[in-house]
């Protein structure tokens, strides 16, 4: 299947904006060991990602890189839907007597920015794609396309979940019902919508939504904090 025109302009944008912004961090962040991984996520990621959506993505039924429907709901929705996750995870830190580590304001903002972005790329740009498209495209010969789809993203949401845990007691502290119930509620729910806009408006939807939740929890609140 050929690839659009207008996908390949959103990814390399994003791309685009994952340099500059990791350009924008390097000096600041040089003896963070994080650093190094970030900048190893892009080719690898960005490799991984431009894969899913030159073979994987329209073939498993997704609309694109973005949806081609006039609106603007395709960009409003992820921004408000990623600001409540935001406020959400605000909430729950406040709640809380453990506080999650963070990065100093002004770098926080373009910190995030790469992280988000590529986080995308791998989860949902490849893996999700591959998996429904070799589960319902070539194991069920193009049926169950839907079910597919949410067997597998409730997976990547516990996958996602058990990470969180793992690392909140390795960064953070000891797991306590309130971040068990943080963890579930807006880690989980913060995955399964995304993958929702992902099926619902195309890949730069959970793009947005991931990086307004992002520059709102860690970029400002956790930046100023």
């Amino acid at each position: 299947m050929k690839v659009e025109r207008s996908d390949i302009k959103v990814f390399v944008w994003l791309i685009a904006i994952s340099i500059s912004c990791m350009i924008l961090v390097t000096s600041s962040l040089k003896k963070e060991p994080q650093l190094y991984v970030n900048w190893l996520s892009i080719p690898i990621y960005g490799a991984l990602g431009y894969v899913g959506m030159r073979y994987f993505l329209r073939k498993s039924g997704f609309k694109g890189m973005i949806c081609p429907e006039k609106g603007v709901s395709k960009y409003i929705l992820p921004v408000a839907v990623g600001a409540g996750f935001a406020l959400g995870a605000i909430v729950f830190d406040l709640l809380s007597r453990d506080r999650v580590p963070q990065l100093p304001f002004p770098v926080s903002i373009p910190a995030y920015v790469p992280v988000a972005i590529m986080d995308n790329m791998f989860w949902k740009l490849f893996i999700l794609t591959l998996v429904v498209f070799l589960v319902s495209g070539k194991l069920m010969k193009g049926r169950h396309r839907e079910k597919v789809f949410w067997t597998a993203s409730i997976g990547y949401a516990v996958l996602y979940m058990l990470i969180q845990f793992g690392q909140y007691s390795s960064l953070v502290g000891k797991i306590t019902p309130l971040a068990v119930f943080q963890i579930v509620t807006v880690s989980g729910g913060f995955i399964i919508s995304s993958c929702w806009m992902f099926r619902k408006y195309g890949f730069l939807a959970p793009v947005l939504m991931h990086l307004t939740q992002y520059l709102i929890y860690h970029g400002l609140y956790g930046g100023l904090s």
